[in-house]
């Protein structure tokens, strides 16, 4: 198998569409903890994390951190927001490849890790499309560019007289594709944020792909199971973590552990009280045992003894009473919209009518289980979990690890192509 086939097929799996989301290796020697300890000379099995770097190396052609062209014509787009059931990995890329006009039946997603050149990492708040709008459409524009550049050159003509379609550029009755653009021309242009800024972009007349039906790029490996979930992570003969809950988010501190009952549960090793100098979890205690289902059972069979933190009577009423009074609090909080004239035309107005809505607390839950796998390898904590905020969360963990030790660093990879919420 040739570097570009082992390429795609790399990507292949990544969406799903190869072997089981359980085979994917990543040898190294280390400990892990919450998910596990890893046994010395094990291997993990985790999500592959060079594919970007991978198709650049193999003559790919990347005008933008954004997206690639490789020389067999599939467009990679990265995404940086989190798979939350939303189709975001579909939104997001069909941006992209609407702008640069190419071929969606040949356009892949790479959910990528937490380097910090993707720069502010969040998902939430209906924020992903909107934020990421300007941003791919200048990037698909940039790529379209170079293709109708290059390509007016292939075929020896003014740029003026092509157009991009569907992933080729077209000259009258003559056309090249994208992928044979980038292995004969072998372009290397770039574009700064600024220059991408300035790019022309399509008038909304002309998208073919945006707000068309289109084949969703997400939901095969979502319905046939092989899509990669934050606790698909593993090492080979690691042990399995289970946290118990204290009865406050703040503030409990245990005051007693009985593990009488979990030490009859076939797999269980230990509990650990937690000591979080980073204050993010006061008074979880953690069960360690060689399997999840034994850790589950452990966990539930473990009798602990809190001091509860001073929410613990906290009433749905405390809530809503407590947001009166902040609301009601003209000094506090802060203005949204600030537009002159209104306290005015308030102040003036005959009649004023005035209704209040109110709501319940509602959870937010997760699509799988919270989870996470942690090692230290080399020197540095290596953290694999599935998380909606990697730009909160990475200096939450790092100051853990350093408040643990000074001397350690952490190299945390929290994949963004995970179902689950932080």
């Amino acid at each position: 198998m040739g570097k570009l086939e082992r390429i795609a097929a790399q990507q292949d799996r990544a969406a799903g569409l190869g072997p089981s989301r359980r085979s994917f290796l990543l040898t190294a020697a280390g400990s892990a903890f919450l998910f596990g300890f890893a046994r010395q000379g094990r291997a993990a099995q985790v999500y592959p994390q060079n594919a970007p770097a991978a198709l650049k190396e193999a003559g790919a052609f990347e005008p933008t951190i954004w997206c690639s062209i490789a020389p067999d014509g599939w467009v990679n787009v990265n995404i940086i927001r989190a798979e939350m059931g939303q189709h975001i990995g579909t939104a997001l890329a069909r941006i992209i490849a609407d702008e640069m006009e190419a071929d969606w039946d040949k356009v892949r997603i790479t959910y990528v890790d937490t380097d910090p050149k993707w720069g502010l990492m969040v998902t939430g708040g209906s924020w992903s499309v909107w934020m990421t709008w300007d941003q791919f459409r200048q990037a698909g524009a940039a790529a379209r560019t170079v293709m109708v550049e290059q390509g007016a050159k292939l075929l020896g003509v003014a740029p003026a007289a092509c157009i991009a379609r569907n992933g080729k550029v077209i000259a009258g009755n003559r056309s090249i594709s994208y992928g044979d653009i980038v292995s004969r021309a072998h372009p290397t242009k770039t574009y700064t944020p600024e220059e991408m800024a300035k790019l022309p972009l399509k008038p909304a007349s002309e998208h073919r792909l945006i707000g068309k039906d289109v084949k969703a790029l997400d939901i095969p490996s979502k319905t046939d199971g092989t899509a990669i979930y934050g606790i698909d992570a593993k090492l080979d003969g690691m042990v399995y973590a289970r946290p118990k809950l204290p009865p406050t988010r703040y503030g409990s501190k245990v005051v007693s552990v009985d593990d009488s009952e979990a030490k009859k549960v076939k797999g269980y090793i230990r509990y650990i009280v937690l000591e979080d100098p980073s204050n993010t979890v006061p008074g979880w205690v953690a069960v360690l045992a060689s399997s999840y289902p034994a850790a589950i059972r452990a966990t539930d069979a473990l009798k602990v003894v809190w001091t509860p933190g001073k929410t613990a009577n906290v009433t749905e009423q405390d809530i809503l009473d407590y947001g009166r009074k902040q609301i009601a609090n003209k000094a506090g909080g802060s203005c949204v919209f600030n537009d002159p004239g209104v306290d005015e035309t308030f102040a003036k107005a005959a009649k004023v009518v005035e209704q209040t809505y109110t709501c319940s607390s509602v959870l937010h839950y997760q699509l799988e289980p919270m989870n996470a796998l942690a090692r230290q390898h080399e020197g540095k904590w290596e953290v694999h979990c599935g998380n909606q905020w990697q730009s909160l969360f990475l200096p939450v963990i790092a100051k853990l690890f350093r408040s643990l030790n000074p001397k350690w660093s952490c190299a945390a990879t929290c994949w963004v192509g995970a179902l689950a919420a932080a």
